[in-house]
This record gives C-alpha cells, structure tokens and sequence, in this order.
C-alpha cells in the first residue's frame, strides 16, 4: 500500500509529550504565582482593615463621649487624641452640614471620600479602593453619630511590594518552566534511544542478512512484544 501524501499523519511523540508535559508545568507554574501573590494581597487587606478598624473604633468613642454643648476645639482636641500613635492612616470626619470637623488626609481623598457611599459598620467587605491622582488607597466612610468618619490607608507600598514580588514570581517561574522543559527533552531523548536502535537495526536488515534478530533485552519492557513479534515474522 502507498502512502496518501494528502493523508494526515500523526507528529511526533516525543514532541507531543514535551509538550504536554511543558504546558501542564506551565500551568502549575502558572497557577502557583497566582496564589502565593493572592495570598499575599489578601494579607496586606486583613492589616489594612485591622489598622482602619482601631481608627474608626477610636473616633467611635470620641464621638459617642462627645457633650452635648461641647465645643468644635474641644472636640477636635478629642479627636486628634484619639487617632494619636496611628500613622501611616488618614482621617476626617464631617459634620451633618458636610463640613471638615476634623481631618487629616490629602485635600484629594477628602473631595472623593465626600462623595463616597456610607455604610452603617466597618468590615473588610465593605472597604473600596480609590485612585487618587497617581496614589491608591483603600478606606471607608462610616456613620457615626451623626457624623461621615473617613478612614483610609495608602496601598501605594503594597502595590509596589506587590509588583516586584509578581515579577520575581513570573522570572522564576518561566526560569523553572525552561528547565524543566529541557530536562523533558533529554528524559524524551533519553527514553527513545532504544527505538532509536531498533530502527537502525531493522533498517539494516536486508535479503542478505536475514538472520539478524532483535534482542528483547536490549529494549524496554513495553517494546517487547513488538520485538517478539518482528522477530517471529522473519522467522516465517
């Protein structure tokens, strides 16, 4: 029988093994990047709520103790106490006329957080993240009192940690990647030298030298059936 030249043909195993074997490792790589940089985000979240949480707790009671007569100094003395020893958080607070009582945080995040939705509690759910110009930060708007407390944190820092530990990640992930596909190749390599010298052995049996037989010990175990089997042909 002739060969089809318009006839599909299957390629080459040991290119279909490396790369399956390279694109399964590429995805584990893949996916491993994804987690540990996750991971690592959702930390940074969970400090972040745990800091702003302290802040709003301590406005809370500044708020909540507040005199009915008090006055704005004393009360702004009262506020500025209690976010004392916080840094790194940015505050405000406003009155029911939408006025800046008390703050402490860009003129920028101020504007914004004016705007923002309010919500009842501070949980890690209900934090957003605003983009301010070329800064991040992520904070909520809380009802206290009869007052919008504003709480927020910068994640430029984590953003930038984020970012190189990602590219870490990815070079040292495509660095495993390589290698691993080019130890595939030699294993492949490797493991296809018996059939390798078996085809050579079978090329060079002619009319004139029929008595040439495989060996089935020089081959895999998966190989010889197939070697039992050629050698029975010639025999017949």
């Amino acid at each position: 029988m002739t060969n089809d030249p318009g006839r599909w043909q299957p390629g080459s195993l040991a290119l279909r093994i490396t790369l399956i074997v390279s694109l399964t490792l590429a995805m584990v790589f893949a996916a491993s990047v994804w987690i540990v940089s996750q991971s690592i985000e959702q930390h940074f979240e969970e400090l972040d709520f745990g800091e702003l949480q302290a802040v709003a707790e301590s406005l809370d009671r500044a708020l909540t103790g507040q005199p009915q007569r008090d006055r704005p100094t004393a009360l702004q003395d009262r506020l500025a106490q209690a976010v004392a020893g916080h840094h790194g958080v940015y505050f405000g607070v406003l009155d029911s006329d939408q006025r800046w009582i008390f703050a402490r945080a860009p003129q920028a995040l101020l504007d914004v957080a004016r705007k923002a939705v309010v919500v009842s509690t501070l949980s890690p759910d209900r934090l957003v993240v605003w983009t301010v110009g070329a800064d991040t930060f992520r904070g909520s708007v809380v009802a206290i009192e009869g007052h919008k407390a504003l709480v927020a944190v910068s994640t430029d820092a984590h953003e930038h940690y984020l970012a190189k530990l990602r590219r870490g990640l990815w070079g040292g992930a495509l660095m495993a990647t390589a290698l691993a596909v080019l130890a595939v190749c030699v294993a492949v390599r490797w493991g296809h030298a018996p059939i390798r010298r078996m085809s050579a052995t079978v090329r060079g049996i002619t009319s004139e030298n029929l008595h040439v037989r495989l060996d089935r010990k020089a081959v895999p175990r998966e190989l010889s059936t197939l070697v039992a089997s050629f050698n029975e042909m010639l025999d017949q």
